[in-house]
């Protein structure tokens, strides 16, 4: 069986003429694309500044200890583990928490655009039938959401980089 398409073409379907677009597989094949293109762009947005805060957090390793790790013989895994990698914690820390709240902003924009579902689509339909109470509980939902995601990053460096209290009081 042969249909014309859009582009002037000619598709040659199987025995059944049925296209895998509108089989169950075809449906979930294109919300898997969906919802994996959401999460890319959430992911890309939240990478870029954990990267650049890591890169400078291991730029501003203090040479000192380089070279005194060095002087005691550590091998260069010894002294990535040992040395670079808890000098970058905070800087990775602070990167972690830019990249919590570009996150946040890609998901809201994401579910605004193209998922139906979540806070963006609750915050997109409300204001496009004029509900303005309910933008604002979503708007404030969304900041404390955003405020306990930063909270639960600070707790977790709080603790990891407890060393730092401690050198501080030293």
């Amino acid at each position: 069986k042969a249909a014309a398409t859009p582009g002037g073409g000619v598709r040659r379907s199987g025995g059944s003429g049925v296209s895998a677009a509108t089989t169950g597989a075809g449906v979930l094949g294109t919300f898997n694309g969906v919802i994996a293109s959401a999460l890319f762009l959430i992911g890309l947005g939240a990478f870029y500044p954990i990267v650049v805060n890591t890169t400078h957090g291991v730029r501003d390793t203090n040479l000192l200890l380089l070279r005194a790790a060095r002087m005691m013989g550590a091998q260069p895994g010894t002294i990535l583990a040992k040395v670079v990698f808890p000098s970058a914690l905070p800087s990775i820390f602070t990167g972690m928490r830019l990249g919590v709240g570009v996150a946040w902003t890609a998901v809201i924009v994401a579910e605004m655009i193209a998922v139906k579902s979540g806070l963006g689509y609750v915050l997109w339909d409300a204001y496009y039938v004029g509900r303005m109470d309910i933008c604002v509980a979503t708007m404030i939902s969304v900041g404390i959401l955003g405020f306990i995601s930063d909270r639960i990053i600070v707790i977790a460096s709080r603790f990891v980089l407890r060393w730092r209290t401690l050198e501080a009081h030293a």
